[in-house]
């Protein structure tokens, strides 16, 4: 039987790739997640609303999701690797966030959690 991606436990390698290369996301990475927001903000004016919610899935170092967090009512991050998770829930509280909330998905996995879920 030959493996696929199904059979990797991605969120393993995410959880060395996320930690170890954090100071490059957190400092080289910021340029372009500031390029995308810059785009949202410019093309996507319609869609910053206080009452709506925001969601990225692969968040990384949480860039995008502290440059989105004034526009709306709750921003959700879901990642793969659970040390990310961690790492970040700490900086955002730390940082003041109060209003994005992190939480783990493997998109390779069927979760029933998430089976008409609206965040």
């Amino acid at each position: 039987m030959t493996a696929s991606n199904r059979d990797t436990d991605w969120g393993f390698h995410y959880d060395w790739y996320e930690t170890e290369n954090r100071k490059i996301y957190l400092e080289q990475g910021k340029e372009q997640n500031y390029s995308h927001h810059e785009l949202i903000k410019n093309k996507l004016k319609s869609l910053l609303n206080q009452n709506k919610k925001f969601c990225e899935i692969g968040f990384g170092a949480g860039i995008t999701l502290r440059l989105m967090s004034p526009y709306f009512k709750e921003v959700y991050g879901l990642d793969i690797s659970k040390k990310n998770i961690e790492l970040t829930s700490k900086e955002l509280e730390q940082e003041g966030y109060k209003n994005i909330k992190l939480d783990y998905l493997d998109i390779m996995k069927y979760d029933k959690n998430y089976k008409n879920k609206l965040m």
